[in-house]
């Protein structure tokens, strides 16, 4: 069937696991291969899958904000917008009742940096998929019912809208494969751009030093480990803190005395002090007398 692998390189993350939809709108888990097979039986209506959003390897390709309420795509549309300024296209799939869900599509990347994304331009009224940044105990995580597929408890197919003007992209199936040929993702760079964006550290004056101490280049410090990249006021590169092959991580020179960092994979950060310690496995004090011998200001 054409646009089954499309579909499968964009919604199935977990190879080894699925789960059907029953028609009270519950899942039962299947624990075998997704196959080009089981995509088409999706697609043609035969079955509804749930996708499982976290693979084994504790990676995403996807995240999701759930819309279950009646004015649930004016929410997404919102939502759509914002990410839109933020360089980050989005997908708008409309479920029952005036209810849906918003795509992002990504390479495979940590799920903590975009769910965190997420959560800041999403209302409370919007569920955030995967709910974790990990699997949990039960070894699966999180899922969400397939586009494109038909919902057994209304019998329906639901597809994709416009994001701008909520009008349906397509009058079909075939249609709406096509549509799946547009889609764009973002990779993790952009994300931790978003993130500076939405979070403005720099402008976290709160953080006063833990200790006396000349003043540091934050990025002449980071650079001593990873190679940056200048977006505006600000820096970001792959985080030395952890092996990864995305930009999760950004500089801040001087929003205070010695500039910050953050790492987005992990979601946390602080002081140019903090970096060296934590990258040379050494205290707080250590890390301090050390830089302050080198002369990095």
């Amino acid at each position: 069937m054409k646009g089954v692998e499309r579909y499968t390189e964009l919604f199935v993350n977990r190879k080894d696991a699925y789960a059907l939809q029953r028609r009270d709108s519950t899942y039962r888990l299947r624990r075998e291969e997704v196959t080009g097979g089981v995509v088409e039986a999706h697609l043609v209506g035969r079955i509804t899958c749930g996708w499982y959003a976290i693979n084994s390897d504790g990676k995403i390709k996807w995240a999701c904000l759930d819309a279950d309420s009646e004015d649930g795509l004016k929410l997404l549309q919102q939502v759509s917008s914002r990410l839109s300024e933020l360089e980050i296209p989005s997908y708008i799939e409309e479920s029952r009742e005036g209810r849906g869900h918003l795509w992002i599509f990504t390479p495979p990347i940590a799920p903590r940096p975009i769910r965190k994304l997420l959560e800041r331009v999403a209302g409370p009224e919007l569920e955030v998929f995967p709910k974790q940044d990990r699997i949990g105990r039960d070894g699966y995580g999180s899922l969400v019912r397939g586009p494109l597929g038909i919902h057994r408890k209304t019998g329906e197919r639901y597809g994709f809208l416009d994001p701008e003007t909520l009008e349906k992209v397509g009058k079909n199936l075939e249609d709406e494969i096509s549509y799946l040929g547009t889609v764009r993702k973002v990779d993790g760079a952009i994300i931790a751009e978003a993130l500076v964006e939405i979070l403005d550290w720099r402008k976290d004056k709160a953080r006063k030093p833990r200790y006396p101490v000349s003043e540091v280049d934050v990025v002449k410090v980071a650079e001593m480990f990873t190679q940056l990249e200048k977006r505006g006021s600000y820096f970001v590169g792959l985080c030395p803190l952890h092996p990864e092959e995305h930009h999760s991580f950004a500089v801040y020179p001087n929003p205070g005395r010695r500039g910050r960092w953050m790492c987005f994979h992990e979601y946390r950060g602080g002081d140019v002090v903090s970096l060296y310690a934590e990258i040379k496995g050494i205290s707080y004090k250590e890390a301090l007398r050390e830089l302050e011998g080198m002369g990095v200001g």
